[in-house]
């Protein structure tokens, strides 16, 4: 129904079309209780990335403060993007906490829509910026790594795709922002407004920055290849840069959950597929940016981390050192004992032989010398 339409309802007409089921259901079921969903996968996924993104941005950060002790221009780059980064993540959780993860728009009301639509327009918002910045401080380390010293067809490269990433993406982001009138008609398509046809925009995004993605793999490559330096050395240091590999693949991913997004009815369902993987592509962009600070951070702890396993395994001996039994034990001489149990009670400490009978004078059994102690009677061999 059309923003025109809804307005000459009445409130009770409005409420009945609040909580119609967003999208017709194929077999005419409907779950708006407890819908199938598969929250455990979405939610694994999005706090491994989440973790390992921190883990290796927290490694750069100590790299450049305490290490290098120099912080460039990227370094801040890098910190906008990761808040960014940190928004998306947290408008992926609420998305799912509507009503839950990979669930069919068939068992989403009417009255859902807007909340679902609200924490994806803010995501994908969020991913623009991080994109934008975070892919703007890798070119500008590459630059730094690769061209500090000179001007080279390696460092115009760079600065000619610097500068088409930003012009690009900062359009597509205010595209984005812009295509619907009132803005709030973003994520509430139940208004009076406008909005224009913004896939074919989303796609070219896509096809965008997967190209991107292959030129910041590709460019630094050709330098580490063409360096004089031992083919070891070249090995080791081209694995370093490899992680643009997997941007490529996670843009790849991306490019055809976009175009399946765009062109299915369900959105519900698809767009969890298509925020996992810009989650990955910006994720394994991290990695891109923080993989070369990192055997520097580890090189610098390895002697803390040498330190504390020595102060382990010295622990660990001394432990094994100490003799298992008290200091009474230790003043008796080194002879073989039988095993007791030892019950203790308000009165008296009985011993109870293991095997179920005293070596008494009688062999009286175990059990009636505990009894008669428990009364307060005297036993025989004591």
């Amino acid at each position: 129904m059309s923003a025109a339409d809804t307005s000459s309802l009445s409130p009770a007409q409005m409420e009945a079309l609040l909580n119609e089921p967003a999208l017709v259901s194929p077999d005419g079921i409907y779950n708006f209780i407890d819908p199938p969903n598969q929250n455990l996968t979405f939610y694994a996924a999005l706090f491994t990335c989440l973790a390992v993104t921190c883990v290796f941005f927290l490694t750069r950060t100590y790299s450049r403060l305490f290490c290098v002790k120099v912080v460039r221009i990227e370094d801040y780059l890098a910190v906008i993007a990761f808040g960014f980064y940190l928004g998306y993540v947290y408008c992926c959780y609420r998305l799912a906490d509507v009503r839950g993860a990979y669930v069919h728009q068939w068992n989403y009301q009417v009255k859902d829509m807007s909340n679902f639509i609200y924490f994806g327009f803010l995501a994908t918002t969020f991913l623009f910026i991080s994109l934008l910045f975070l892919k703007a401080a890798i070119l500008l380390e590459w630059m730094h790594i690769f061209a500090s010293h000179t001007r080279n067809l390696f460092f115009w490269t760079c600065q000619i795709l610097l500068w088409i990433h930003i012009l690009f993406n900062f359009s597509i982001i205010v595209a984005y922002n812009a295509k619907c009138k009132p803005y709030e008609k973003n994520w509430n398509s139940l208004l009076p407004g406008a909005c224009i046809n913004y896939k074919p925009i989303d796609v070219c995004s896509a096809i965008f920055n997967l190209v991107a993605d292959l030129l910041i793999f590709v460019l630094p490559q050709k330098v580490i290849w063409s360096l004089r330096m031992s083919l070891s050395r070249k090995i080791g240091l081209s694995i370093v840069f490899t992680m643009g590999v997997l941007t490529c693949m996670c843009g790849a991913f991306r490019l055809y959950w976009t175009y399946a997004y765009q062109n299915s009815s369900d959105a519900t369902y698809n767009l969890c597929p298509f925020g996992l993987w810009c989650l990955a592509e910006v994720t394994v962009g991290f990695l891109v940016f923080c993989m070369p600070a990192t055997p520097k951070a580890l090189a610098t702890l390895s002697p803390f981390y040498s330190s504390f396993k020595s102060w382990v395994n010295s622990s660990t001996r001394k432990f094994k050192e100490v003799p298992s039994s008290g200091a009474h034990s230790e003043s008796l001489p080194n002879r073989p004992r039988s095993k007791v149990y030892q019950e203790i009670d308000e009165v008296n400490l009985i011993h109870l032989n293991s095997m179920g009978t005293l070596k008494t004078g009688y062999n009286e059994p175990s059990e009636q010398v505990y009894a008669k102690a428990a009364q307060g009677q005297p036993t025989t061999g004591y």
